[in-house]
């Protein structure tokens, strides 16, 4: 189900005009399918946290984290369990805000969401963690994934760090098949 979303999702070559995982299926059910039907998902998620979570303690401040594409916030939840961490979960797709707000007031997360493109988005202060999970296969390849980031490298902390966890999807032959 999630391969026929993405390849509904990719198949028009003006993205903006593309529809979105929002639109296709509830926050629920992408969740579900991302956690049942990507193999490695859950160890992934626990990777990230663990690496987050070591870089972050011995800061001894408040620390600065974002989570580039959190969608319906299915990672988010566990990065919050980080001591004395502000969580940003940014996400393109407005469908995910609503979603995402109520979740936040209903469990009581410490998290900003902020619906904006990655390519263009500025954070108010100097990140110490930004972390990508299952994100950067959906930019173009080439320049577009090199200025994001050099983009996301210039918001880091000196001391920051930056967590890519994605699927290795060989290179697209076109944009058709993107």
């Amino acid at each position: 189900i999630l391969l026929t979303l993405i390849r509904h999702i990719s198949h028009s070559k003006d993205m903006s005009s593309s529809p979105t995982y929002s639109t296709l299926v509830s926050a629920s059910d992408y969740n579900r399918m991302i956690s049942e039907e990507h193999l490695y998902i859950a160890e992934a998620d626990r990777s990230i946290c663990s690496r987050a979570r070591a870089h972050s303690i011995p800061l001894k401040r408040p620390v600065e984290l974002l989570e580039i594409g959190c969608g319906p916030l299915r990672l988010t939840p566990s990065l919050c369990a980080i001591p004395n961490v502000q969580v940003t979960a940014l996400d393109h797709d407005p469908g995910w805000q609503l979603f995402a707000e109520e979740r936040i007031c209903h469990d009581a997360l410490p998290i900003t969401f902020v619906c904006a493109d990655i390519a263009t988005y500025h954070h108010p202060k100097p990140l110490d963690v930004i972390v990508s999970q299952g994100t950067h296969h959906h930019l173009k390849k080439g320049e577009e994934t090199l200025k994001t980031l050099c983009h996301l490298r210039k918001q880091l902390s000196p001391e920051g760090i930056l967590i890519i966890s994605d699927e290795m999807i060989p290179n697209y032959r076109d944009e058709d098949e993107r």
